[in-house]
């Protein structure tokens, strides 16, 4: 995806920076939102080295914005919120019924299927 390192460097700090700081968002839909991406862009501009940014009129330095909306992209179709939540009722847990079963009905999250 990245054939630059240097744009793999940002795009491994705009991974980190969305783990560390944007993983409690609603969707990871919301990483696409201007502020958001705002954010990340501020936020991965802080942590990668002058080296990694290039020193001026030496090399072409990386947009740093342009990494940050392809990899929070990637992130968003490929790693973003896996996960769901079952919230099952106490009383309607018994011996006959399975955890798939339970699943099916009790899904609540970001996978497909899920009720929101």
């Amino acid at each position: 995806m990245f054939d630059d390192p240097k744009a793999r460097e940002v795009a491994k700090a705009t991974l980190e920076v969305i783990r560390r700081e944007f993983e409690r968002l609603p969707r990871s839909a919301d990483l696409a939102k201007p502020e958001i991406q705002k954010q990340i862009v501020e936020k991965v501009k802080e942590i990668i080295t002058p080296a990694q940014q290039e020193l001026e009129g030496i090399a072409e330095p990386v947009n740093v914005a342009e990494v940050v909306a392809k990899a929070t992209t990637h992130e968003k179709q490929h790693g973003g919120k896996p996960w769901t939540y079952l919230l099952i009722p106490h009383d309607v847990i018994t011996d006959n019924k399975t955890l798939q079963g339970l699943a099916a009905t009790y899904t609540y999250g970001g996978a497909p299927g899920g009720k929101r």
